[in-house]
């Protein structure tokens, strides 16, 4: 068909003819396109829990309207590679590309459409081959409505050359327009999808907050197509990362000296902030940190970043959500919306942890003291009549030793042991006997009387019980306390304990070096065990314990020690240990090995 160009003089019949045959056709298209556009949207409008079919609608009527022979939706995998997500072609679906080395991967890169009317003008470098019999290709990013987020890739291909035209790039910007509307409309239904599995999930799973936090923050970055964000808590005049997209910034903190910092600490801020461009920003630009070092270290250049506040009921700041990306201007109302809600969902789930962890901490409690009343009751009974039995063994055996010492020379020995010598070991076994029946009243006392509410600085408890352990104990035997990375940068950690905590730690590393007669090691090691607790693991080299004996050792009056002048109050020491330690939820195991050593473990909840 011959085309009538407008500086053409149209005198002819034939000419007149010709014209108004394209007008008539481009007005038949236009009027087709517009009913096909007019679908989609409808088609979009239900896009829900099957959007895929959306997808696969739009493709195809565009590929059947530009009388095409293939087309594809990719998207990006890594920075390597890309892949075919829909196309009309079902052996196509999920084949990879380079990045750096295919007609759709350079679009990622560039940002820009490529085109080619004739594939084999181009070099293998530039051109990766999905259909040999392909002639022409075109390849156009999927934007989001404000031109930022690239979505994808639309992929277009005939076997024939030279069909792309105007006409066809002006369609296929439109095609991409509607998968893009597509793409938001998805992400939107995931999201309220999210939120809903999200609420279900804080009522009835018992998940751990640092599972909680990992899963929201991966959720939030996948559907709003961001790479780099934290959750981070308020913790003193810092904010702890307890959620992150890099998992070696977990468990740092940041100050003030930041963007986040600055925000919650000095501005207390609590409403979202969005700086569009960290670099041209007059209050942040300075404030922007790189967690894993100088910013000449790291391969892309972060441009936007996201502050969400956590807000508790009580209107206190209690963390940030926090996102980075190397777009300008990267976060839309939209982005906005998802992400406050999400930081609703964090809030949930850390009054959930904390109602949670009240009510097992007040069910310990009742149990040790349930535990402890009933050993009070029959203690008491012991006591008393142990007590009295002892009492009046002693009268007895000391007024038989005064009869008889006047006589003493023609008593019968016992063992090589004179007469009198014998009883007054009969009376101190007696006395041995009071002193831990007194002792045992003294433990089950106090055991009963702890306090609730109270902390102490674990670090300066472990020391100062290793240096009354070096005081006592033979050189031959070394200690070494071992901290993570975590713990390396505090001074205190605070543990939710009370003062006798120290008799737990004596007892153990008594009987640590105690197990090592002839020398030996012991190793002690905190570490941060999640954002509760911390765990401290006693291990020494000495002469270990069989089942049996591992199995009891947390009996009340259970002991091996076969010295009987090594045995006045023991058998009481690890039940106190496991006692204490349960009132307060912690908890303590024990592993060991003969003729290797033994482990002490003990999980402590630590206030942030």
């Amino acid at each position: 068909m011959s085309k009538v160009t407008k500086n053409q003089n149209v005198s002819s019949p034939q000419q007149w003819k010709v014209l108004l045959s394209e007008l008539e056709e481009t007005l038949i298209r236009n009027d087709r396109r517009f009913n096909l556009i007019q679908k989609m949207d409808r088609e979009i409008q239900k896009t829900a829990e099957n959007s895929d079919a959306t997808f696969h609608y739009i493709l195809n009527k565009g590929i059947e309207e530009l009388k095409a022979d293939y087309g594809h939706i990719v998207s990006k995998l890594n920075n390597e590679s890309v892949s075919i997500k829909f196309s009309n072609c079902v052996e196509d679906v999920g084949r990879v590309m380079p990045i750096n080395e295919s007609f759709c991967g350079s679009v990622f890169t560039s940002g820009k459409l490529s085109m080619a009317n004739d594939v084999e003008k181009l070099s293998k470098h530039q051109y990766f081959p999905l259909h040999f019999e392909t002639k022409s290709e075109l390849a156009l990013p999927i934007l989001d409505s404000r031109g930022v987020k690239n979505f994808g890739i639309l992929n277009i291909e005939w076997k024939k050359k030279n069909q792309i035209t105007d006409d066809v790039l002006n369609f296929c910007h439109l095609l991409t327009g509607q998968i893009a509307i597509a793409m938001e409309q998805s992400k939107l239904w995931q999201g309220v999808q999210f939120i809903s599995e999200l609420s279900n999930d804080l009522l009835v799973n018992l998940k751990s907050p640092e599972d909680v936090y990992a899963f929201i923050l991966d959720r939030v970055l996948e559907l709003l197509d961001f790479k780099l964000g934290q959750i981070l808590l308020v913790n003193g005049e810092t904010l702890l990362i307890v959620a992150s997209s890099n998992k070696n910034e977990l468990h740092t903190t940041i100050d003030k000296d930041s963007v986040c910092g600055y925000y919650v600490f000095e501005k207390k801020g609590k409403e979202p902030l969005n700086i569009p461009d960290l670099d041209n920003d007059s209050e942040y630009t300075s404030k922007y940190k790189w967690f894993l070092g100088k910013e000449e270290d790291i391969s892309v250049h972060m441009k936007s970043e996201f502050v969400a506040p956590l807000i508790d009921k009580y209107n206190n700041i209690v963390g940030v959500i926090n996102i980075e990306d190397p777009r300008l201007n990267a976060f839309s109302t939209f982005d906005t919306f998802i992400i406050n809600i999400f930081g609703k969902m964090i809030m949930s789930a850390i009054e959930a942890s904390n109602e949670r962890k009240k009510m097992q901490d007040m069910e310990n409690m009742q149990k040790a003291d349930l535990s402890l009343a009933n050993q009070g009751h029959m203690a008491v009974v012991f006591l008393h009549n142990f007590g009295g039995k002892i009492g009046n063994a002693k009268v007895r055996l000391a007024e038989f030793k005064r009869q008889i010492t006047l006589v003493n020379d023609i008593l019968p020995t016992f063992s090589g042991i004179s007469s009198l010598n014998f009883i007054e070991g009969i009376l101190q076994n007696l006395r041995d006997a009071g002193e831990l029946a007194r002792n045992f009243s003294t433990k089950m006392e106090s055991a009963k009387n702890q306090e609730v509410g109270t902390s102490i600085n674990l670090l300066t408890y472990i020391d100062e019980a290793v240096s009354r352990l070096i005081e006592k104990m033979d050189s031959t035997i070394a200690i070494e306390f071992a901290k993570d990375s975590f713990v390396k940068r505090r001074t205190n950690v605070e543990a939710l304990l009370t003062g006798q905590f120290a008799e737990v730690l004596d007892f153990i590393l008594n009987n640590a070096a105690e197990a090592m007669p002839n020398g030996g090691k012991i190793d002690i090691n905190l570490t941060f065990s999640g954002l509760s607790s911390a765990r401290l693991t006693i291990s020494d080299s000495g002469i270990g314990m069989d089942k049996d004996t591992l199995e009891r050792i947390f009996d009340p009056g259970y002991t091996t020690k076969k010295d009987i002048s090594k045995r006045l109050g023991e058998g009481l020491g690890l039940w106190f240990v496991k006692s204490y330690l349960e009132r307060f939820s912690a908890s303590v195991l024990a592993q060991s090995i003969p003729n290797v050593g033994t482990t002490f473990t003990l999980i402590i909840p630590i206030k942030l």
